[in-house]
């Protein structure tokens, strides 16, 4: 079973965890260091409570393996530190450090922290774009004795709630924002309790509604850009909010309660009954900083370039699921998505002629139609082109690579 198929949990560290959360910051460390590494200078890894007094670790576990970590810290002045962050290397790329740094996060605000700092050495590339896609900033450089890190702060008083998203920079002069909605099997603890749900069960239903690895091949495409494009990421499964639903009664999947808000099953039995008031809250905290930021992301990619095309990226199973209101179509193996406004003839010839490579069993809006656009361009703005790209799962699973270069010819065409 691959790392993104099994449930992740994230909680506080237990006393039972302490060996193998310091073994993780440990094999971290030597991993980036090498033969160099002396990991006795390192002990607090084991001993994190004691080393950071009044501190919160985070653990993150994939199946029931710690598979990453993070602690806050307390310094004086209402300032909070993020210390010992660290993903085992096979769980990478799949948005645990970006959920275990968002706990952190909101745990700062919870405290009333006024400002939340982090060191990173200055060639951990990934781990500084990671901060800075949560709004830290950086501000300096330190000498650490034969290495430079870079310092960021965020400030957190009155600065809203902890994003559920990832934006992943391109190129300035990029045209293209690739969306990827549904590939997190993530659930907040304080979400998951209104679940109704078994563990057994949500993983199973977690497993049919997930996505898998689309965020994975999104990313590889952008690596493999020339002008590399802009990726935004729902870090968050389609349990908690699904972003690419209508929030009005126009959204057809209200009719299987599988609106903003999931109440129903892919197998239509029950997930969750919400209040009204717990319906508004997830709506909120969620569902509307999402949209907004991914309207603004639109509007400034406007700006600079002039013209944006959205490609959203899923998948979907070669059988349909209860839930599916359309399931009696064609399933190929790959479904583009379109919009008679946003999708012009010939993106869909480049589309085509890009996959081309990898599979002539492409269908338009079957088993699935349209595509997204930020709700402010609608059917407003002809400079906002996008088109939604429906791989069937088997596909996925068996040719990524050649998916990732295929959809990559068809960024750079753009």
């Amino acid at each position: 079973m691959a790392a993104s198929d099994r449930q992740i949990s994230l909680g506080v560290l237990r006393d039972g965890e302490r060996r193998d959360v310091g073994d993780l910051i440990i094999d971290g460390l030597r991993e980036h260091y090498g033969v160099a590494f002396d990991a006795t200078l390192n002990q607090d890894a084991y001993d994190l409570p004691e080393s950071y007094p009044g501190s919160l670790t985070v653990v993150a576990r994939l199946g029931g393996e710690v598979v990453a970590t993070g602690t806050l810290a307390a310094r004086p002045g209402g300032v909070g530190e993020i210390v010992r962050m660290s993903t085992a290397a096979h769980t990478r790329r799949i948005g645990l450090a970006g959920q275990v740094l968002d706990h952190l996060i909101d745990e700062a605000r919870k405290r009333d922290c006024r400002e939340l700092r982090v060191s990173t050495p200055s060639t951990w590339t990934s781990a500084r774009a990671l901060y800075a896609s949560r709004g830290f900033e950086e501000i300096g450089l330190v000498q650490d004795t034969d290495e430079t890190d870079v310092r960021c702060v965020l400030p957190l008083r009155g600065s809203g709630p902890v994003r559920s998203f990832e934006i992943i920079p391109g190129a300035p002069g990029s045209t293209v924002l690739l969306h990827v909605p549904h590939a997190s099997r993530v659930i907040p603890a304080d979400v998951r309790s209104g679940i109704g749900l078994s563990d057994a069960d949500l993983d199973r239903e977690l497993t049919a509604i997930t996505d898998a690895d689309t965020d994975v091949l999104a990313e590889r495409v952008a690596d493999l850009c020339g002008v590399r494009p802009w990726v935004f990421v729902n870090r968050l499964s389609r349990l908690v909010v699904d972003p690419e639903r209508f929030p009005d009664e126009t959204e057809e999947m209200n009719a299987v309660g599988m609106g903003v808000v999931y109440e129903a099953t892919t197998q239509r039995g029950v997930l969750r009954q919400p209040s009204p008031a717990e319906r508004r809250n997830l709506v909120q905290t969620y569902f509307e900083p999402y949209a907004a930021a991914l309207a603004e992301l639109v509007t400034e990619r406007l700006a600079s370039a002039g013209r944006v095309t959205v490609v959203d990226v899923h998948s979907y199973p070669a059988s349909a699921l209860p839930y599916e209101l359309h399931g009696n179509g064609p399933r190929p193996e790959v479904c583009l998505g379109t919009d008679d406004f946003h999708t012009p003839e010939l993106l869909l010839d480049r589309a085509r002629s890009a996959l081309a490579a990898v599979t002539g069993d492409v269908t338009l809006d079957s088993p699935f139609s349209g595509c997204y656009v930020p709700l402010d361009r609608y059917r407003r703005d002809s400079a906002v082109e996008a088109i939604m790209l429906e791989i069937r799962r088997d596909l996925l699973a068996s040719r990524p690579d050649d998916l990732a270069r295929a959809i990559a010819r068809l960024v750079e065409t753009l």
